[in-house]
């Protein structure tokens, strides 16, 4: 009588711990319509065969490469970046619980891990610049702003406030890459540091004259 040997079944791998395991094709990165760079943008499926430093950068230059201006173009990118970021965080909160559970080896798995969650908190607070930004940006996208003068003069205060959220989440984002590298970024606004002269030297004592 012949017997079939039946292999025991493997244990489930944790979804976020798959793609460590399991190579996957690369797509490459499709050119935003919007935009006449010849930069490839980004969507979060291109980051997953990216280690997480070389996904952290590529969505810095994203950010810095296809700027969000009012109109069709700069509302298609901030959603777009918006959901970059949304999965970078998450990719770094996975990678911290990950560590933990031993899916990722790390000598020291404790700091690794906070490190990663500090990351993804820091990643959290550009996100909410970019939600932040998006109220200006549909309201100096409203063509409407266009036909008095009135409006034009409010489409620039929009304007000023979109680009303030959005440069202030590259900002973020960059202060996201000091903190995975374990660096201290130096403030923005610190003053320059002052420099105390020495101080003069006595004046030498006047002889009497005889």
């Amino acid at each position: 009588m012949t017997t079939t040997s039946v292999a025991a079944p493997k244990a489930p791998v944790a979804q976020g711990a798959r793609r460590w395991l399991t190579p996957r094709l690369k797509a490459p990165p499709f050119s935003s319509p919007f935009s006449e760079s010849t930069i490839p943008a980004y969507e979060p499926h291109d980051l997953d065969d990216l280690t997480s430093a070389e996904a952290l950068d590529a969505v810095l230059d994203d950010l810095r490469t296809y700027r969000v201006n009012p109109g069709a173009g700069g509302h298609f990118n901030a959603l777009r970046q918006a959901d970059l970021l949304g999965h970078l965080a998450l990719r770094f909160a996975g990678d911290a619980y990950h560590t933990h559970t031993g899916d990722i080896e790390s000598a020291n798995p404790t700091q690794d891990a906070l490190t990663a969650h500090q990351t993804a908190a820091t990643i959290g607070r550009a996100f909410a610049h970019y939600t932040q930004a998006l109220p200006a940006l549909t309201k100096a996208s409203d063509p409407a702003n266009q036909s008095t003068l009135k409006g034009q003069v409010e489409a620039l205060t929009h304007h000023s406030a979109l680009r303030r959220h959005l440069d202030a989440a590259q900002r973020t984002l960059d202060e996201a890459r000091h903190v995975f590298n374990g660096v201290t970024p130096l403030p923005t606004n610190s003053p320059a540091p002052t420099v105390t002269k020495p101080p003069a030297p006595p004046n030498p004592p006047h002889g009497h004259g005889r």
